[in-house]
């Protein structure tokens, strides 16, 4: 069956970026960056990012949220994760 990840996480001035793998496989986060960037200079909100569609099979998968470093660009390390969910498509 086909789903969405969904993570709702906090942007502001220390936020770094992160990355989402099910079972060592980017699930599409973030477009070509392949990471989602938190980081805002100067307010703290929530956003809800969503991957591709994921095919997800009876098991137990593993999702792993990674921090991915800035690169060069400002930003923190620290990623504020409020929720997470999975929904169907």
């Amino acid at each position: 069956m086909r789903y969405a990840v969904r993570i709702t996480a906090a942007l502001r001035p220390g936020s770094g970026r992160f990355a989402v793998r099910r079972d060592g496989k980017e699930v599409g986060f973030g477009g070509d960056a392949k990471a989602v960037d938190l980081h805002v200079p100067h307010r703290t909100m929530l956003r809800t990012s969503s991957s591709r569609n994921v095919e997800l099979t009876q098991g137990d998968p593993v999702l792993t949220l990674r921090y991915e470093p800035a690169r060069g660009r400002a930003g923190g390390e620290t990623i504020g994760v409020d929720f997470l969910w999975v929904q169907k498509r």
